[in-house]
Protein backbone atom coordinates (compact mmCIF):
# COMPACT_ATOMS: atom_id res chain seq x y z
CA UNK A 1 0.00 0.00 0.00
CA UNK A 2 2.69 2.10 1.41
CA UNK A 3 4.46 1.34 -2.34
CA UNK A 4 1.85 2.18 -4.03
CA UNK A 5 1.44 5.84 -2.52
CA UNK A 6 5.11 6.60 -2.89
CA UNK A 7 4.90 5.67 -6.78
CA UNK A 8 1.68 7.56 -7.23
CA UNK A 9 3.33 10.74 -5.33
CA UNK A 10 6.44 10.32 -8.18
CA UNK A 11 4.40 10.50 -10.87
CA UNK A 12 2.42 13.58 -10.00
CA UNK A 13 5.60 14.95 -9.39
CA UNK A 14 6.49 13.77 -13.26
CA UNK A 15 3.48 14.81 -14.51
CA UNK A 16 3.17 18.19 -12.30
CA UNK A 17 1.91 19.69 -15.57
CA UNK A 18 -1.66 18.19 -15.76
CA UNK A 19 -2.58 19.32 -12.08
CA UNK A 20 -1.15 22.74 -13.43
CA UNK A 21 -3.55 22.44 -16.72
CA UNK A 22 -5.81 22.21 -14.03
CA UNK A 23 -5.86 24.27 -12.08
CA UNK A 24 -6.05 26.96 -15.37
CA UNK A 25 -8.93 25.22 -16.37
CA UNK A 26 -10.58 26.15 -13.02
CA UNK A 27 -10.11 29.32 -13.01
CA UNK A 28 -10.84 29.89 -16.28
CA UNK A 29 -14.31 28.32 -15.60
CA UNK A 30 -14.77 30.63 -12.55
CA UNK A 31 -14.09 33.63 -14.54
CA UNK A 32 -16.59 32.52 -16.81
CA UNK A 33 -19.11 31.55 -14.07
CA UNK A 34 -18.51 35.43 -13.14
CA UNK A 35 -18.65 36.84 -16.16
CA UNK A 36 -21.49 34.78 -17.23
CA UNK A 37 -23.36 34.95 -14.60
CA UNK A 38 -26.78 36.04 -16.15
CA UNK A 39 -26.51 32.73 -18.23
CA UNK A 40 -25.73 30.39 -15.18
CA UNK A 41 -29.27 29.68 -14.62
CA UNK A 42 -28.96 32.65 -11.50
CA UNK A 43 -32.38 31.65 -10.19
CA UNK A 44 -31.35 27.91 -9.55
CA UNK A 45 -28.37 28.72 -7.75
CA UNK A 46 -30.20 31.92 -6.19
CA UNK A 47 -32.55 29.23 -4.63
CA UNK A 48 -29.74 26.70 -3.53
CA UNK A 49 -27.59 29.83 -2.45
CA UNK A 50 -30.45 30.94 -0.11
CA UNK A 51 -30.82 27.31 1.19
CA UNK A 52 -27.18 26.90 1.82
CA UNK A 53 -26.97 30.08 3.76
CA UNK A 54 -29.91 29.09 5.56
CA UNK A 55 -28.66 25.70 6.46
CA UNK A 56 -24.67 26.86 7.22
CA UNK A 57 -25.06 30.52 9.01
CA UNK A 58 -28.83 30.59 10.81
CA UNK A 59 -28.56 27.12 12.96
CA UNK A 60 -32.48 26.19 11.61
CA UNK A 61 -30.86 23.78 9.35
CA UNK A 62 -28.40 20.29 9.82
CA UNK A 63 -24.69 20.38 9.06
CA UNK A 64 -24.71 16.69 9.03
CA UNK A 65 -27.38 16.72 6.29
CA UNK A 66 -25.07 19.72 4.69
CA UNK A 67 -21.82 17.98 4.77
CA UNK A 68 -23.06 14.59 3.82
CA UNK A 69 -25.05 16.46 0.43
CA UNK A 70 -21.39 18.47 -0.06
CA UNK A 71 -20.05 14.63 0.00
CA UNK A 72 -22.30 13.02 -1.95
CA UNK A 73 -21.70 15.77 -4.71
CA UNK A 74 -17.71 14.67 -4.23
CA UNK A 75 -18.31 11.46 -4.62
CA UNK A 76 -20.59 11.36 -7.56
CA UNK A 77 -17.90 13.56 -9.35
CA UNK A 78 -15.28 11.11 -8.15
CA UNK A 79 -17.26 8.45 -9.95
CA UNK A 80 -17.61 10.29 -13.08
CA UNK A 81 -13.75 10.89 -13.16
CA UNK A 82 -13.36 6.86 -12.27
CA UNK A 83 -15.32 5.72 -15.09
CA UNK A 84 -13.70 8.21 -17.46
CA UNK A 85 -10.42 7.27 -16.66
CA UNK A 86 -10.80 3.65 -18.29
CA UNK A 87 -9.96 5.11 -22.03
CA UNK A 88 -7.46 7.39 -22.86
CA UNK A 89 -9.89 9.19 -25.25
CA UNK A 90 -12.12 9.82 -22.88
CA UNK A 91 -9.99 11.63 -20.58
CA UNK A 92 -10.22 14.85 -21.63
CA UNK A 93 -13.97 15.16 -20.38
CA UNK A 94 -12.48 15.38 -17.09
CA UNK A 95 -11.46 18.82 -18.15
CA UNK A 96 -15.00 19.13 -19.49
CA UNK A 97 -16.00 18.64 -15.52
CA UNK A 98 -13.90 20.44 -14.05
CA UNK A 99 -14.51 23.54 -16.30
CA UNK A 100 -17.81 23.37 -15.44
CA UNK A 101 -16.97 23.01 -11.67
CA UNK A 102 -15.31 26.45 -11.91
CA UNK A 103 -18.29 27.87 -13.57
CA UNK A 104 -20.51 26.72 -11.08
CA UNK A 105 -18.62 27.50 -8.35
CA UNK A 106 -17.88 31.13 -9.92
CA UNK A 107 -21.85 31.65 -10.08
CA UNK A 108 -22.45 30.55 -6.76
CA UNK A 109 -19.80 33.09 -5.43
CA UNK A 110 -21.78 36.07 -7.82
CA UNK A 111 -25.13 34.70 -6.39
CA UNK A 112 -23.92 35.17 -2.39
CA UNK A 113 -22.34 38.33 -2.81
CA UNK A 114 -24.79 39.83 -4.39
CA UNK A 115 -27.55 38.64 -2.25
CA UNK A 116 -25.52 38.38 1.09
CA UNK A 117 -22.77 40.58 1.01
CA UNK A 118 -19.87 40.67 3.18
CA UNK A 119 -21.54 37.45 5.20
CA UNK A 120 -21.92 35.64 1.47
CA UNK A 121 -18.32 36.57 0.90
CA UNK A 122 -16.89 35.29 3.91
CA UNK A 123 -19.30 31.85 3.72
CA UNK A 124 -18.31 31.32 -0.23
CA UNK A 125 -14.74 31.90 0.57
CA UNK A 126 -14.55 30.08 3.95
CA UNK A 127 -17.12 27.00 3.32
CA UNK A 128 -17.80 26.67 -0.22
CA UNK A 129 -14.15 27.47 -2.24
CA UNK A 130 -12.16 25.71 0.35
CA UNK A 131 -13.91 22.46 0.23
CA UNK A 132 -14.06 22.85 -3.34
CA UNK A 133 -10.24 23.16 -3.61
CA UNK A 134 -9.38 20.20 -1.09
CA UNK A 135 -11.71 18.00 -3.06
CA UNK A 136 -10.27 19.51 -6.83
CA UNK A 137 -6.97 19.07 -5.43
CA UNK A 138 -7.98 14.99 -5.31
CA UNK A 139 -9.22 15.19 -8.42
CA UNK A 140 -6.53 16.57 -10.43
CA UNK A 141 -3.89 13.99 -8.74
CA UNK A 142 -6.20 11.25 -9.63
CA UNK A 143 -6.83 12.95 -13.31
CA UNK A 144 -2.86 12.64 -13.52
CA UNK A 145 -2.31 9.15 -12.04
CA UNK A 146 -5.14 8.14 -14.36
CA UNK A 147 -3.20 9.37 -17.12
CA UNK A 148 0.12 7.92 -16.34
CA UNK A 149 -1.75 4.49 -15.96
CA UNK A 150 -3.18 4.70 -19.29
CA UNK A 151 0.11 5.13 -20.79
CA UNK A 152 1.82 2.16 -18.96
CA UNK A 153 2.28 -0.91 -21.12
CA UNK A 154 1.56 -2.90 -17.50
CA UNK A 155 -2.05 -3.72 -17.08
CA UNK A 156 -1.61 -5.37 -13.73
CA UNK A 157 -3.63 -4.31 -10.69
CA UNK A 158 -5.06 -1.53 -12.83
CA UNK A 159 -8.19 -1.14 -11.11
CA UNK A 160 -6.49 -1.75 -7.69
CA UNK A 161 -4.27 1.39 -8.17
CA UNK A 162 -7.42 3.12 -9.25
CA UNK A 163 -9.30 2.14 -6.17
CA UNK A 164 -6.18 3.37 -4.18
CA UNK A 165 -6.12 6.65 -5.88
CA UNK A 166 -10.19 6.96 -5.08
CA UNK A 167 -8.89 6.47 -1.50
CA UNK A 168 -6.73 9.41 -1.71
CA UNK A 169 -9.61 11.54 -3.57
CA UNK A 170 -11.87 10.15 -1.04
CA UNK A 171 -9.79 11.37 1.84
CA UNK A 172 -9.06 14.85 0.65
CA UNK A 173 -13.23 15.56 -0.04
CA UNK A 174 -13.00 14.46 3.95
CA UNK A 175 -10.69 16.89 4.73
CA UNK A 176 -12.44 19.64 2.77
CA UNK A 177 -15.67 18.56 4.74
CA UNK A 178 -14.30 18.75 7.95
CA UNK A 179 -12.57 22.04 7.01
CA UNK A 180 -16.00 23.35 6.42
CA UNK A 181 -17.71 22.54 9.44
CA UNK A 182 -14.88 23.84 11.03
CA UNK A 183 -15.05 26.99 9.57
CA UNK A 184 -18.81 26.90 9.65
CA UNK A 185 -19.35 25.92 13.37
CA UNK A 186 -16.58 27.73 14.88
CA UNK A 187 -16.15 31.06 12.75
CA UNK A 188 -19.00 31.54 11.11
CA UNK A 189 -22.11 31.25 12.94
CA UNK A 190 -20.90 32.69 15.77
CA UNK A 191 -20.00 35.93 14.15
CA UNK A 192 -23.34 35.70 12.37
CA UNK A 193 -25.38 35.59 15.79
CA UNK A 194 -23.09 38.24 17.08
CA UNK A 195 -23.61 40.76 14.13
Amino acid sequence: MFSVVSSYIKTIKKRLYLPIIFAVTLVLGFVFGIIFKDNTGYFYFSENVIAFYVNALTGYGSLGGLSFGCLFTDICLYGIFFLLSFSLFLLPLQFVVVFYRGYVLGGVAVCMITCFSVSGFMLFFFACLIRSLCSLIGLAAYATLAFDLSLCKKRKDLIYKKLVALGFCFLCALAGIVAQLVAISFFLRPVSKNF
